[in-house]
């Protein structure tokens, strides 16, 4: 039964990384909350331990960290109090945090294997392979809620701002990566008893990669802070919360007359003081599913007699106002309907006419509350519960352009409650043109014990992606108004019946790189993951695998920025770094990063002398060129490989082989090298012709991705096929 038991690390660290997030908010806590869990993993005898460590911690992070999943299926789905916490611990076993389960394995057995070779370059290439595993596995695994690691930096107002990089998915492999970065390097030391340079290059990482992300972060949010303060154009909004019973909105969606009535009846008298404020506002924001019922499309004569009375007072309001309701549409197979989103224009020059109407369906349903495979409209479960899982789904992302009352034209971006889970739906959103976000939802369900401050935590980094103002509204709160920063302006308390009155500014702020290249940093870890595990197995020095990657990402960063100058010297300045610390680590002078380095100066002169980006991004041509026509010279000419030793070293000569292998490695390395000239000029073409031709992103694309997707592929097929010259 012990192989089966959780481990007390692996309860430490589940007990760490819930109280890294809402409602405790101790988000310090997640750099290092998973060493118990690894230092466990390590030891793990097989697979099926490893599984089972795994196994826990999920469970461990989903029952604590959303303990509040038990109150919403108490009021939403009427459950008693056991079954309730039954449904919580299927959750959490389930569909909370499986990436721990699939994790686990692949992390023990890779650090049992490696635990031979013990060099630097070796820890620091498995440290960061793993951590990209991780993002993957995150990012790739289904699961209800898509919560990763990185929320748990919703607080810090640094780290966060990284996210309009690489999204969530790069602070939790920034997370994950300091977590790895502390187990090696205690492990080094438990070894060893002394300080060796594995522990130290492991440390020197994590306290790089985090020294670089907090440097970044302060400088983007000075940036931002600057830009609203500049700013002289403000939106005045009213956000209504009415903080309606749960009891009272189950009951008019059950049909109660009385409940859709009284729950009107809240929002309408709140509403009703704005129409004779002294400070005019100009727009109203409601939450999700405030007008009871299917609007503009009453059945009975109550019904048209209750959406009568809100058509008297949008008129009198004559205002802009967001508001949640649902929406029935008769499509294949029947009419369907839809959670919704709807605005509602005034026709300034047309007093006494209903305002222009817009509607957005909801497109990322939630799982098991508005979507439930195999169930129908009109079945006995839809008629036992009937607020539950039967909605159609939106097209998609939108952006809604409304008319304010002083002849301003502003686009929102719809975000319906649990649609602010997806970064997707907002970056599309902001591609469309939205100027602000409106996220709508009604967080009463989950209690006041976490769920509601958790989804606030989430939207922040909606805003930090976007770049855009957000406004909050939910039913019982927490209402808000979040800046493009992730800074909270103004939030109403949970529970109270209120009308926020914020100010929005609207600054010129250009779309983050996170908005043109999409949140798919979790998706292309995969390809870094794969490149490094490539170089573990066959053997390979992982320097050379990562040369001139990391100058051309600065580049690239800042040229989205609009700062090419600052990208030059940056790469510069990076690759100069890169030659200094590779030098180091093989105790002479790295000859290929050398190159590089000289590449990277003369280009990068020529580009800050005529202006022309074209010049740097020939860097990867002019030493590609050169190298292929060295190796080509040499061994045509002079009949050898030039730099035969460093290329024995690429594929591991030296490195864990054993004696009997040693004749095939050699002649593999020469067979090796002898490809490398064409495979260099293949890709120095085409990396010439996109840097001419095609886009900064696509250019990037080939010079980083296909080198390496090249010699891949040229390392197997000669592996498989024992290609020969």
């Amino acid at each position: 039964m012990k192989v089966w038991a959780p481990r007390p690390a692996t309860l430490a660290s589940a007990a760490l990384v819930a109280l890294a997030f809402p409602p405790f908010d101790l988000g310090f806590l997640v750099w290092f909350a998973l060493v118990p869990w690894l230092h466990e993993l390590h030891r793990a005898l097989g697979v099926r331990a490893a599984l089972v460590q795994g196994f826990w911690l999920a469970l461990g992070v989903g029952t604590l960290a959303a303990h509040w999943l038990a109150h919403a299926l108490q009021q939403f789905v009427l459950l008693p109090f056991p079954l309730a916490v039954l449904g919580l611990l299927v959750f959490a076993a389930l569909g909370a945090q499986p990436q721990f389960v699939l994790f686990a394995p692949l992390f023990s057995g890779l650090t049992r294997a490696q635990a031979q070779t013990r060099s630097a370059l070796s820890l620091v290439s498995l440290t960061l392979g793993l951590a990209f595993a991780y993002t993957t596995l995150d990012a790739f695994t289904p699961r209800i809620f898509d919560v990763g690691l990185g929320y748990a930096l919703h607080a810090f107002e640094a780290p966060r701002q990284v996210a309009d990089l690489f999204g969530v998915d790069g602070l939790t492999c920034w997370v994950v990566l300091v977590n790895l970065c502390i187990w090696q390097a205690l492990e080094c030391l438990r070894e060893s008893r002394r300080l060796t340079k594995g522990a130290v290059f492991c440390g020197a990482i994590a306290i790089a990669v985090s020294s670089a992300g907090f440097v970044y972060g302060e400088l983007r949010r000075g940036e931002i802070a600057r830009a609203l303060a500049a700013s002289n154009e403000l939106v005045r909004v009213a956000i209504v919360q009415g903080s309606v019973a749960n009891e009272t909105r189950l009951a008019w969606a059950a049909g109660d007359d009385r409940a859709a009535e009284k729950q009107l009846a809240a929002y309408a008298l709140l509403t009703e003081p704005i129409i004779t404020e002294a400070r005019p506002i100009d727009l109203v924001v409601w939450p999700e599913a405030t007008f009871p019922g299917v609007f503009q499309q009453p059945s009975t004569k109550i019904q048209r007699g209750r959406a009568n009375k809100f058509d008297r007072q949008m008129l009198r309001l004559d205002r802009p106002i967001v508001f949640g309701a649902y929406d029935r549409r008769v499509e294949e197979g029947g009419p369907v309907l839809f959670n919704s989103l709807f605005t509602i224009t005034p026709r300034y020059a047309e007093r006494g006419k209903l305002g222009f109407v817009q509607r957005y369906h909801k497109h990322h349903l939630l799982p098991f509350a508005e979507s439930l495979p195999g169930v129908h409209v009109g079945g006995w479960l839809h008629r036992l519960l009937p607020q539950l899982g039967f909605f159609g789904r939106g097209p998609g992302a939108a952006s809604l352009p409304i008319t304010l009352p002083d002849g301003r034209s502003l686009a929102l971006g719809p975000i319906l409650c649990s649609e602010s889970l997806e970064a997707s739906h907002a970056l599309e959103s902001t591609r469309l043109g939205s100027d602000v976000l409106v996220n709508i939802g009604s967080d009463g369900w989950f209690g006041e014990g976490g769920g509601p401050a958790f989804h606030l935590a989430v939207a922040r980094f909606r805003s930090i992606e976007t770049r855009r103002p957000q406004l909050r509204a939910a039913n019982t709160g927490i209402s808000a108004l979040i800046l493009p920063d992730g800074t909270i302006a103004a939030r109403s308390r949970f529970g109270e019946a209120t009308r926020l009155e914020v100010e929005v500014p609207l600054a010129t702020i250009e779309p983050p790189p996170v908005v043109g290249w999409g949140d798919g940093f979790g998706r292309a870890s995969a390809l870094v993951g794969a490149v490094v595990m490539t170089a573990l197995a066959t053997h390979m020095n992982p320097h050379f695998l990562f040369l001139s990657i990391l100058p051309v990402i600065v580049f690239v960063g800042c040229v989205e920025f609009g700062k090419t100058r600052q990208g030059v010297f940056a790469a510069i300045a990076v690759s100069a770094l890169e030659w200094l610390a590779l030098s180091a680590a093989v105790g002479r002078v790295e000859p290929f990063s050398l190159v590089s380095l000289l590449a990277f100066a003369l280009l990068g002169w020529r580009t800050l002398v005529t202006g022309d980006d074209r010049y740097i991004k020939f860097q990867g041509v002019v030493f590609e060129g050169a190298f292929a026509a060295a190796l080509l010279v040499a061994h045509f000419a002079f009949g050898r490989l030039l730099f035969s030793e460093q290329l024995r070293e690429i594929v591991g000569l030296y490195d864990a082989i054993a004696p009997f292998h040693r004749d095939y490695y050699i002649l593999y390395a020469e067979t090796f090298a002898k490809s490398l000239p064409f495979l260099l000029l293949v890709h120095a073409a085409l990396t010439a012709w996109f840097a001419l031709r095609a886009s900064t992103r696509a250019w990037f694309m080939v010079r980083v991705v296909g080198l390496y997707a090249l010699g891949v592929g040229l390392f197997y097929a000669e592996r498989i096929f024992q290609v020969s010259y």
